[in-house]
C-alpha cells in the first residue's frame, strides 16, 4: 500500500513541488509530478532556472517513454496516467487519479487554498481512504 501525504493550505503549490522534487532527486529517488499543463509548464521552468545553474533533468510527456529516456530521467511531468514510468513516488498538483497514483510507494498530494482545490483534495482523500491507504496530513504546506 502506498503512503499518501496530504499537504494542505499550500499558497504556492509549484514552489513546494519544486522543493519536493529536488529533495527526492538529491536522495537518489525518481519522481513523477501529475498536474495540468499550466502548472507543469511553471514547474518545468522552475526546474530549469531555480536556483541558477542547477538544472534538474526532467521530461514533460503524455506517452510511455523509450527505455533509454526512462533510464536517464529522474523526473517526469505528466498530465494523465502514463504507463512504464520507473518512479518511486508521485507529487500530485490536484489531478483526480488516485487509482493510478496509489501504485507508487509514496504520494504527496499538494492541495491549494481556494475552495475548488480544497473540495478536490477532500474527494481524493476519501478515495484513498476507501482504498485502505495510510493517510497523513500536514496543514500549512
Amino acid at each position: 500500500m502506498a503512503q499518501i501525504v496530504f499537504l494542505t493550505g499550500v499558497q504556492d503549490r509549484i514552489a513546494l513541488a519544486q522543493r519536493l522534487v529536488r529533495k527526492k532527486v538529491r536522495e537518489g529517488g525518481r519522481v513523477c509530478v501529475l498536474g495540468v499543463t499550466p502548472d507543469l509548464r511553471r514547474l518545468s521552468h522552475a526546474l530549469w532556472s531555480e536556483p541558477q545553474l542547477e538544472f534538474l533533468p526532467h521530461v514533460h510527456t503524455r506517452v510511455s517513454p523509450e527505455p533509454v529516456v526512462r533510464e536517464l530521467t529522474p523526473v517526469w511531468l505528466v498530465e494523465q496516467a502514463v504507463e512504464g514510468l520507473d518512479c518511486d513516488s508521485v507529487i500530485n498538483l490536484g489531478v483526480e487519479l488516485s487509482d493510478w497514483t496509489a501504485r507508487f510507494e509514496r504520494v504527496a498530494e499538494i492541495v491549494g487554498v481556494d475552495d475548488e482545490a480544497r473540495a478536490s483534495g477532500r474527494r481524493r482523500w476519501k478515495a484513498y481512504e476507501r482504498a485502505g491507504h495510510e493517510l497523513l496530513h500536514h496543514a500549512g504546506g
